[in-house]
């Protein structure tokens, strides 16, 4: 069986070989499936895939993975913005949102003199 084959199994197993420690799938899973949450409303928003669950790029924005669950936001002139946990199925679309807006005010910032 694979790290990541979905069966009946996975739910009642561990995967101490991929972790380093047992771990429930479960919890696993569920931070799976809420990142692809996350990621998919990034995309819809014409973000760009620059390493797959890493990093996202629109125009000169960027946001990369910190340490597990947090998100380094960018601009081109301010590569550290701000940082924000990775959000819920439930927040998903509100943190692509504060992201966008994040980026939004930090060019504003730059254009006043």
């Amino acid at each position: 069986m694979k790290d990541y084959d979905l069966n009946v199994d996975l739910m009642f197993k561990t995967m101490t070989k991929k972790f380093g420690a047992p771990l429930v799938p479960l919890v696993y899973l569920t931070t799976e499936l809420t990142t692809m949450g996350f990621l998919r409303k990034l995309k819809e928003n014409d973000w760009t895939e620059i390493a797959y669950n890493w990093e996202y790029a629109k125009g000169s924005w960027v946001i990369k993975r910190d340490s597990g669950s947090w998100w380094i936001i960018g601009t081109k002139a301010n590569p550290r913005i701000f940082e924000v946990p990775e959000p819920t199925s439930i927040t998903a679309v509100w943190t692509v949102n504060l992201i966008e807006h994040l980026c939004e005010m930090d060019e504003k910032t730059q254009l006043v003199p």
